[in-house]
């Protein structure tokens, strides 16, 4: 079993003197949905920055399978062990969505930028994957830039099963319009959690994201409670 856990950790953003997050304890386990819910502003980002680690802690650690992530290869760990879905932020917006998902492919396979002639079974992988994420057929040749938020999250979610992550980081698949999307979405998450053994972490501030959740935890003015 796969474990990631905040110990005491504690984060400040360089220069600010101002304390961003508070003595975080709590640990993930792989076959889980966490949802951490907190309003706008409430560190939530901050949180999966440390669990990415795209950002280290100012105080306390974070550890993955009990490993300090500060004595790690942070960039491998993310390419290899972490998928971030991020509401597409990362995606090539004029670029088509079959082509985005091949680069995270290459991305994770050591390959980086080299989508021309990759082979048929490449491509059929990087459909399967859009569709494990929601994502029509019909959209894979479509360019992101044509799609709707909602798809644009689901693109995104693709591309970070391209290296069949331990842990998925998901910032708020919430969808702003459409509970029935929202809902969609986290069932997928669960599915991933549940059948696929992965450790599915999610912010949101969304109240429908949180009913889903095995676990739940509020973050508020910087420190975590468990709710449930």
């Amino acid at each position: 079993m796969n474990t990631l856990i905040l110990d005491r950790a504690s984060y400040s953003a360089q220069g600010s003197g101002k304390q961003t997050l508070t003595e975080l304890d709590v640990s993930f386990e792989s076959g889980q949905l966490y949802v951490i819910a907190g309003r706008r502003n409430s560190g939530k980002k901050t949180v999966l920055s440390l669990l990415s680690g795209l950002a280290v802690t100012t105080s306390g650690a974070v550890y993955y399978n009990g490993e300090n992530l500060k004595n790690m290869d942070r960039d491998q760990y993310r390419s290899r062990l972490v998928g971030i879905v991020s509401r597409g932020c990362n995606l090539l917006p004029n670029a088509k969505v079959i082509d985005n998902v091949l680069l995270s492919m290459c991305v994770s396979s050591g390959l980086c930028g080299r989508i021309r002639g990759v082979n048929r079974p490449n491509r059929e992988k990087a459909c399967a994957l859009l569709k494990r994420a929601g994502v029509p057929e019909e959209k894979a040749r479509k360019r992101v830039e044509t799609l709707s938020a909602e798809e644009i999250k689901r693109v995104d979610l693709a591309c970070a099963l391209a290296c069949d992550p331990d842990i998925l980081l998901v910032n708020d698949p919430a969808s702003r319009q459409d509970d029935t999307g929202t809902q969609s979405m986290m069932d997928i998450l669960l599915t991933l959690a549940h059948e696929e053994d992965k450790c599915v972490i999610v912010t949101t501030p969304s109240r429908i994201a949180a009913d889903f959740a095995d676990e739940l935890w509020g973050l508020n003015a910087g420190r975590l409670t468990f709710i449930r």
